[in-house]
This record gives structure tokens, sequence and C-alpha cells, in this order.
């Protein structure tokens, strides 16, 4: 796709999916549900979806960084041990 999809913004929206995917109902919710409930107009819908969106990605950033990309690390570093376990049984 014209290298697109390897630009920096797609890699890093790539990396917070999960967060996006675990917090886009919640963040959806307070913004409808508590902010502006009975959005008839469309622009009034549109510009509320729009910063739960821009809220979104940033809060998703923060828990990518903070809790996500450390149990990464640890489950690398727990993968790693394991496999030396075995390897040094087997080998």
């Amino acid at each position: 796709m014209f290298g697109l999809l390897t630009s920096g913004a797609a890699r890093k929206l790539g990396e917070i999916s999960y967060s996006v995917y675990l917090l886009q109902g919640f963040f959806l919710y307070i913004a409808f549900g508590v902010f502006a409930p009975g959005t008839e107009k469309p622009y009034n819908h549109w510009f509320i979806d729009l910063f739960a969106v821009f809220a979104l990605v940033i809060f998703s950033q923060i828990t990518f960084k903070v809790i996500e990309k450390n149990f990464m690390v640890k489950s690398e570093n727990l993968n790693n041990k394991i496999k030396l376990f075995f390897y040094k049984k087997t080998g």
C-alpha cells in the first residue's frame, strides 16, 4: 500500500492496538453516556467522537508503555530462561 503500512504512525498504532481494543468501549461509554447523552446534532456527535478517539489513543499509548511493554519484556526473559533450562536438560 505504497509504504503506508510501514510508516512510523502505522507501526505505533499497531503497537497500541490491543490497548485500543480493550479501552474503546470504556472511552465511548464515558464520552456519549456521561458527557453527551442524547447528542442529536451530527457535528456534536463527530466532535465528541473525535475527542474520544484522540483521548483513547493518548491513553492507550501510556498504558502500552507503562503496562504492556514491561510485561512483554518480562515474558521474553521468562521464555528465554525456560528455553535455557530445557536445553540444558536435553543437551
